[in-house]
Parts: C-alpha cells; sequence; structure tokens
C-alpha cells in the first residue's frame, strides 16, 4: 500500500503490478545465495512445507473442479505466500548477529505502529458514506489514504502483534518491560479488530493460542480466557 506500483497487465479482472519490493527480494534472494555458504534447518521447515503443500493442492482441486475463476491470478497470491516465506529464510542466512536481528524487528515493529496508528485515527474520522467506501464504510483501511486495503493491512497487524506478544510472555523481560509489550499488543489490536477481518481474527487467535501454549499450560490458559473475554 506504500510503495509505487508499475502495472504490467490485467489477469483475472484485477491489475497486477511489480513492486520496488520485488525487485529488492530477487536482489536479496540473489544475494544469499551467492554469501551462504551453508543453509541449516529451522523448527518452521516442516509446517512451512505442510502448509504450502495444503496451498498448492487446494489451489489444484480448484482448477480441476472449476471453483478457481481464475487459475493465473491464484497461482500470484500462492508465489506471493511463497515469497513471503523466503523472505525469513533469506534474512536468517544474510543477517551476521543479535545486533542486526533487532534492528530489524525494530524496524518492523514501528512501521506497524504508524499502520496502526493511522488506523486508529482513521477510525475516529468521519467520512462521509459515499459511492467510495460503500459498503465497507465502518473498515478501516478502506478509505483514504490506505484505500481497500483492510484484508492486506489485517494480516500484516495480525503478524506484527503476534510478534509482539511473543516478545510480551518471553521469560527474559522483566515486568515493565513485558507490561510495555503488552501495552504494544494491544495497541496493534485495536485497529486490527476494526478492520473486521475475521480470517485475521481467527488467525491471531490460533498463532497467540500456539504461542502461549509453547510458553506453558499456565500461559496458555491464562491466553484463552482473555481471548474468550
Amino acid at each position: 500500500a506504500l510503495s509505487l506500483r508499475m502495472p504490467v497487465g490485467v489477469l483475472g479482472g484485477e491489475q497486477v503490478f511489480i513492486k520496488p519490493e520485488d525487485i529488492a527480494f530477487v536482489v536479496l534472494a540473489c544475494i544469499a545465495f551467492i554469501r551462504v555458504r551453508k543453509w541449516t534447518s529451522t523448527a518452521l521447515d516442516l509446517p512451512l512445507l505442510v502448509f504450502l503443500s495444503i496451498a498448492a493442492v487446494s489451489l489444484i482441486r480448484g482448477i480441476v473442479i472449476g471453483t478457481v475463476s481464475s487459475p493465473g491470478l491464484s497461482a500470484l497470491y500462492l508465489l506471493k505466500i511463497v515469497q513471503y516465506c523466503s523472505i525469513f529464510y533469506i534474512m536468517r542466512g544474510l543477517l551476521s548477529g543479535s545486533g542486526e536481528s533487532r534492528f530489524y524487528l525494530a524496524a518492523i515493529v514501528t512501521a506497524a505502529f504508524f499502520v496502526g496508528g493511522y488506523g486508529i485515527a482513521e477510525h475516529f474520522i468521519q467520512y462521509p458514506h459515499d459511492s467510495y467506501s460503500y459498503p465497507f464504510y465502518y473498515r478501516v483501511y478502506e478509505r483514504g489514504f490506505f484505500s481497500h486495503q483492510a484484508n492486506h493491512l489485517a494480516a500484516y497487524l495480525m503478524f506484527v502483534a503476534s510478534l509482539v506478544f511473543s516478545f510480551a510472555i518471553s521469560a527474559k523481560a522483566g515486568f515493565l518491560r513485558r507490561m510495555g509489550y503488552f501495552a504494544a499488543f494491544l495497541f496493534l489490536c485495536l485497529p486490527l479488530f476494526w478492520t473486521y477481518s475475521r480470517a485475521s481474527y481467527a488467525a491471531l487467535l490460533l498463532s497467540v493460542s500456539v504461542i502461549s501454549l509453547l510458553k506453558g499450560k499456565r500461559a496458555f490458559a491464562v491466553t484463552i480466557i482473555c481471548a474468550l473475554l
């Protein structure tokens, strides 16, 4: 939503763009394959592989039975998910230490705070209920600067909120820092809730449940009770 777009055609009734970050991704991938001598396995390898396999099988099945109206466009969305997963491995291979990791984490969270703050401000701005925003005039990121980006930015806020939540329940965080992380988590949840993206609601619930379960049964129980409330 923030980057420049270079239209390259229309596919499935939607405009297809190439963005600067797409070019940056290709450059980073080339640098990673040149610099990284050994790719080590992670705990995410199998879950990501299973997820991508299910998504690919779902796409192929939809094409076969005719429920996918635009196979090419759907394949591009699947490729976008593969790109997101690849960024994790590329950055993991390129980062040389904890200092660089903290810098990028801080940049990710800071960017999310700007996006979240915009969403909170937009919620309280009165827009005319005209044809431009109908029927989603009640959702943030559907008007103004982030027009028609509610679902995309809901997923983005969900990812960063889950990351901040993991900081909050970390054993290394002191009480004051932990409270700060929880406050940041709630701050990001506000604009996420106002997107009315039910898929992101479910994803956030699943994400924080898994993170808290890895922490322990007590953290999991408290998280579920708070989520239900």
